[in-house]
C-alpha cells in the first residue's frame, strides 16, 4: 500500500466487525476499525479463517464420534449436544460470508481510490510570464494641459501628441515640459508661437535628439507638422505613396500656394522650410516637401 493510502489509513472506510462466536473454548473479537493498513485487515481475516476451519474439524469430529455412538433411540443429552454443534457450524458460515462480503467491498473501494488518484489530471504548465509593456511613458504639460503618452517610437509619438492637441483644442503653443519614464523634467520654450502640431514635432524632435525615444522604427516616410499653418501628418512606404498623400492633403485644404513647411521629418528632426516667394500648386509644394524627406 502506497504512502497515499497510508495517509487515508482506511479509517474513513473501514468498518468495524465485532464478532462474538462462543462453541467450546472459542472465542471471536475481530475489531477492523482499529487497523491503519489493509494487510492487517486480510491478517486477522486469516486467522479467523483457520480458527473457524479448525473449529468446523473439531465438531465435525465430535458429531461423527456422538453419531457413532448413537443408537436408534440416544437419549435427550446427545440429541441437544448435536443440535448445538450444528448451530455452531451454521453460526460460522455465516460469520464467514459475512466478513468476506465486508472486506470485498472494502478491497472494491480502496481500488476505486486508487483509480482516482493514477487518474488525477497533470499539474497545470507553469504559465508562460506575460510580456512587459516596453513603451516609454511620457507626462507633461503644452500650455498647462497635462499629458500622458505611451509610445514605442517617434512616430506613435507625434500621432498621440497630434490628438492630445486636437482634444483639447489647442492651436498654438510656446512651452512644452516633459519626463520620460518619470526622469528629470525637461523644458521647451520658443521666442514665437509653436503652431497647430509644430509643438509635437519639437517634443519628438527633442527627445529622439536624446535618445529618450527610438526614431521612426517602422523606416516609413513621414512629414508631421504644419505646411502653410495646416496640420499635416504624412505616413507612407515608397515615395508614389507620400506624393499621392500630400497632394490630396493640399486640395483637401484648398492650399493654391505655400511659403512654409514646418515639422516633423522621419520622426527624426524638425525642419523649417521657408521660401521668398511662393510654392503654387499641389505638386510644386509637395515636391519641396518630399526633397526634405529624403534628405533627413
Amino acid at each position: 500500500m502506497n504512502k497515499i493510502l497510508k495517509t487515508i489509513t482506511l479509517s474513513s472506510l473501514l468498518f468495524t466487525g465485532l464478532v462474538h462466536a462462543r462453541g467450546g473454548n472459542l472465542k471471536i473479537d475481530l475489531s477492523l476499525g482499529n487497523f491503519t493498513n489493509l494487510g492487517q485487515c486480510k491478517l486477522s481475516f486469516v486467522n479467523l479463517s483457520n480458527q473457524k476451519n479448525a473449529k468446523l474439524l473439531s465438531l465435525e469430529n465430535q458429531l461423527n464420534i456422538c453419531q457413532n455412538q448413537s443408537t436408534p433411540r440416544p437419549n435427550d443429552r446427545l440429541k441437544r449436544k448435536i443440535q448445538k454443534l450444528r448451530t455452531e457450524n451454521a453460526n460460522l458460515n455465516s460469520i464467514n460470508i459475512s466478513l468476506s462480503n465486508e472486506i470485498s467491498v472494502l478491497n472494491n473501494r480502496i481500488i476505486d481510490l486508487e483509480n482516482q488518484l493514477n487518474s488525477r489530471p497533470l499539474p497545470m504548465p507553469i504559465p508562460m510570464p506575460i510580456p512587459r509593456n516596453n513603451k516609454s511613458v511620457f507626462i507633461g504639460k503644452i500650455e498647462n494641459k497635462d499629458f500622458k503618452f505611451r509610445a514605442d517610437d517617434s512616430i506613435e509619438l507625434f500621432n498621440k501628441c497630434s490628438k492630445f492637441l486636437s482634444k483639447n483644442a489647442i492651436r498654438r503653443a510656446d512651452n512644452i515640459s516633459y519626463s520620460v519614464n518619470y526622469n528629470e523634467t525637461i523644458n521647451l520654450t520658443t521666442g514665437g508661437w509653436w503652431k497647430n502640431t509644430q509643438s509635437c514635432a519639437e517634443l519628438v524632435a527633442d527627445a529622439v535628439s536624446k535618445d529618450l525615444i527610438a526614431a521612426n522604427t517602422s523606416q516609413v516616410m513621414s512629414l508631421q507638422g504644419v505646411i502653410e499653418d495646416k496640420p499635416v501628418n504624412i505616413i507612407s512606404y515608397s515615395v508614389s505613396e507620400f506624393m499621392d498623400s500630400c497632394v490630396n492633403f493640399v486640395n483637401v485644404n484648398a492650399l493654391t500656394r505655400a511659403d512654409n513647411i514646418n515639422g516633423l521629418v522621419n520622426g527624426r528632426v524638425t525642419v523649417n522650410k521657408t521660401t521668398g516667394g511662393w510654392w503654387y500648386g499641389a505638386n510644386e509644394i509637395c515636391m519641396v516637401a518630399l526633397k526634405e524627406v529624403r534628405n533627413n
